[in-house]
């Protein structure tokens, strides 16, 4: 099934499998992924932190002014973008150790 295929890829960070001092002390993806990278950054999206997704995504289906809806949909692809990015970023730089 595609559940037995299905891996997480923070778990090599989490393990101790891989160490960077850069990490900060920490295994988010969000962090790993900008180490990994240097070209990978949250720091310039509207939406940087996932903390913020769930009261952007309310604000977004329920608000009557469209165009609000629309920047926020705009600014939350964006997110999700970097968010998709970040996961490939890890993936092949584990693959390749």
């Amino acid at each position: 099934s595609i559940c037995d295929r299905m891996l997480d890829l923070r778990e090599p960070f989490f393990r101790g499998h891989y160490v960077d001092r850069r990490f900060e002390g920490t295994t988010k993806l969000k962090k790993v992924g900008e180490v990994l990278t240097q070209d990978l950054s949250y720091a310039a999206l509207d939406v940087n932190n996932g903390s913020m997704v769930g009261d952007l995504w309310y604000e977004m289906v329920n608000t009557e002014d469209i165009n609000q809806a629309n920047q926020i949909s705009i600014n939350l692809q964006k997110y999700c973008n970097m968010d998709t990015t970040s996961l490939i970023t890890i993936y092949q730089f584990l693959k390749n150790l």
